[in-house]
């Protein structure tokens, strides 16, 4: 069974992705400051190291993604970038 998205089911889907793209992102830094402020043994240090990244850029992938679509879904595409110069 097809089920279609409407336009607010797109812009509630860029809103999830932004929200989990900006928690996967403060999840690197979390993890980051977890791996730097603390004696660790050596395996988990080595695996801190190896997520930090993966989560960092992911989180911004998601947000990027996911900001695309609820700015054209949710918004309606409209950018108003008008500025009053006297």
């Amino acid at each position: 069974m097809l089920k279609t998205l409407s336009v607010a089911g797109l812009a509630g889907w860029g809103v999830r992705v932004l929200q989990l793209g900006s928690a996967l992102f403060v999840l690197s830094d979390l993890v980051l400051a977890i791996r730097m402020s603390g004696p660790l043994t050596l395996g988990r240090a080595w695996v801190l190291s190896v997520a930090v990244w993966p989560l960092c850029w992911l989180g911004q992938a998601l947000i990027l993604i996911g900001g695309g679509v609820y700015w054209r879904f949710g918004t309606g595409g409209t950018l108003s970038l008008s500025a009053r110069i006297d």
